[in-house]
């Protein structure tokens, strides 16, 4: 799911999975990022330490389903840090030292990853919205949050539920959801 990307992923961990966006049947397997350190020449300082690793990464994608076979990109910043992942233990990490992974936040993903599912039967503008708000569900959450909300208020307008009062006023969203589940008590 596009949750799955919500949270840094550490090296050797499994990427999420989530549905193709093309075909909506197949899903999404990432391949090993590619790193761009952002300062290598740190490396030479005599207080040099591994946490001192960042940068940029970029990760592979391609549908499962060999139908269809849509890739993606993601990008995003990484950094290095302390290990998670527990440690054998018949080796303990004081005879090697600790142990240090990459740590990948996703800032974008093209092509987008839809944060909901919209049925074929939603208006075009909805759809957009949708999209509109999963092109940057990454980058900029309220931005995201924001064009959401102008798609459920395009849904509303296009079920027939007033977006202004009887006095020229707008309407809230969430008085036009309850006029709108009202009408149909099975929602």
């Amino acid at each position: 799911s596009v949750g799955g990307f919500a949270k840094t992923i550490e090296s050797g961990q499994r990427w999420p999975r989530p549905r193709c966006p093309n075909c909506d049947s197949g899903h999404i397997r990432f391949g090993d990022p590619a790193e761009a350190e952002s300062d290598p020449a740190d490396r030479s300082h005599p207080g040099w330490e591994p946490e001192w690793i960042h940068g940029t990464f970029a990760v592979h994608g391609e549908c499962e389903n060999p139908d269809c076979r849509q890739t993606l990109q993601a990008i995003g910043d990484y950094r290095v840090d302390y290990s998670k992942k527990s440690l054998p233990a018949d080796d303990p990490w004081e005879e090697r030292g600790p142990a240090y992974s990459s740590y990948y936040s996703v800032a974008h993903i093209h092509p987008p990853l839809l944060v909901m599912p919209v049925p074929q039967a939603a208006p075009e503008e909805v759809r957009e919205g949708v999209l509109r708000a999963s092109r940057v569900l990454f980058a900029d959450t309220g931005l995201a949050a924001t064009a959401l909300r102008a798609a459920i208020e395009r849904f509303m307008t296009s079920q027939g539920i007033a977006s202004t009062t009887s006095k020229g006023g707008f309407r809230n969203a969430r008085d036009r959801i309850e006029e709108w589940r009202k009408a149909d008590p099975s929602r």
